[in-house]
């Protein structure tokens, strides 16, 4: 119960301290901003390595929801035609 009250307090006393400035709110706002993409990205690039090093899905299945080759060296091939002068 004592520590709801002490919680509760040192809630109210941040929050006061953070309305003094209205800078350290927009701070506050563009940190949680920052972290929410840092984790959206985290759990792309989670994803696609899951997806990458155990074969969940088929290859086409795979190229259709990342939009590249599974397989490297495949990827690489592809860059190099890519590359390559057309004639």
């Amino acid at each position: 119960m004592i520590k709801n009250f002490i919680i509760m307090f040192l809630f109210f006393v941040v929050m006061m301290l953070m309305i003094q400035k209205p800078e350290n709110f927009d701070v506050l706002i563009k940190d949680a901003a920052t972290a929410k993409n840092m984790i959206v990205d985290g759990t792309e690039y989670l994803h696609k390595t899951i997806d990458k090093e155990f074969s969940l899905h088929s290859d086409e299945e795979y190229y259709e929801e990342h939009g590249v080759d599974r397989d490297i060296e495949k990827s690489l091939e592809k860059m190099k035609r890519m590359e390559e002068p057309v004639a």
